[in-house]
């Protein structure tokens, strides 16, 4: 089993060479990590990805049983996908199947015998993989788990001969202690332990706590804990698309220049990272909708649910910036996204 997981009672440092840095510390008690110890637990990660595609399953994304009173988990987002003659079962490993680098926007072309290339073209938000024979295959996206170069499958969709799927990748990871005969790569159909889900969109890191027998715990609105029938449906996110998003019927009033911010995580009405624009949209008094280009190759993905910043100016070369949550993202290039606005941050 591959051990990928940073272990240290300091933070090792860690560079941006090609995507976002994230970090996530996990602090117990000693009597935690000796009862996790001689009870052969492992850590397990996972990642969350969006699809509109259905019996897609998570995979295993990283399993370790390096840990400590203070466990430092860093990765760098750095983004693949593969493709496999095997199909999608509980335990099938992925691991070892063809994969490609590849970034947001690109496509992942299945040939025979699941041999994969890339090229561009595709959805700006996510990465399409698309067959191009009549054979059936499975297709995911994988990513570098914790200290690790290698990519490693974070989910598993089935992939129709002719048809395309389009996979969004979340900043959201999930967290599990268990011992479970899992290895990284394999797919999973069930909740193995108490989980939690890492919110990581708009921030970079988080600090949470773990004991044996109360589970996880941790401050503000990072977490979230994962029931354990919905964990499935947690890690893989269905996602719609039609021919206009909904508020482009109401959205009339013309603007130009639309930048998508991530947030100041202190201060919510200061802008900080600009991941997306579009060089005009339309708008009106509740909502926002423009189809968007990411800034970066692995900037990160504007998903639905999220809180943002949105900037703009409008016919009479007037600026506005809101703060908004996105409602809708498309699954073709060609369609807006939209954004229902919360509050203007250039009132305050």
């Amino acid at each position: 089993m591959t051990d990928n997981t940073v272990e240290s009672d300091a933070p090792l440092p860690y560079v941006n060479v090609a995507g976002s840095p994230y970090s996530i510390d996990i602090s117990m008690t000693p009597a935690t990590v000796n009862a996790l110890a001689n009870g052969r637990y492992q850590l397990f990660m996972f990642k969350a990805v969006q699809s509109a595609v259905g019996g897609g399953m998570p995979t295993v994304w990283s399993a370790t049983s390096r840990y400590s009173a203070l466990t430092k988990v860093n990765w760098t987002e750095q983004y693949y996908a593969y493709a496999s003659t095997q199909e999608i079962r509980n335990g099938v490993n992925f691991l070892g199947s063809d994969t490609a680098q590849i970034n947001l926007g690109q496509y992942l072309d299945v040939a025979a015998n699941a041999l994969v290339s890339v090229s561009n073209g595709g959805t700006p938000q996510g990465i399409t993989s698309r067959n191009l024979t009549t054979t059936p295959f499975t297709t995911g996206l994988a990513q570098p788990g914790p200290g690790s170069t290698e990519p490693a499958p974070i989910c598993a969709f089935p992939l129709y001969g002719k048809n395309m799927d389009l996979m969004i990748p979340l900043q959201k990871v999930a967290l599990v202690f268990a011992a479970a005969p899992l290895e990284q790569g394999m797919v999973i159909e069930s909740s193995i332990g108490p989980a939690v889900l890492v919110d990581l969109t708009l921030r970079n890191s988080a600090s949470l706590q773990y004991d044996v027998n109360k589970g996880w715990s941790w401050s503000g609105n990072v977490a979230s804990d994962i029931p354990a029938d919905q964990f499935v449906q947690t890690l893989i996110v269905p996602t719609a698309d039609s021919a206009e998003s909904p508020a482009s019927a109401f959205a009339t009033e013309p603007v130009r220049s639309v930048g998508i911010w991530t947030p100041s995580p202190s201060r919510w009405y200061v802008p900080l990272n600009l991941i997306a624009t579009a060089s005009s949209g339309y708008t009106d008094a509740n909502s926002l909708a423009c189809r968007l280009t990411p800034t970066a190759p692995n900037a990160a993905p504007v998903v639905r649910d999220g809180i943002y910043l949105a900037t703009y100016r409008n016919d009479d070369n007037t600026s506005e910036t809101w703060q908004v949550r996105c409602t809708y993202v498309p699954g073709s290039p060609d369609n807006p996204y939209d954004f229902a606005k919360i509050q203007r941050a250039d009132d305050l």
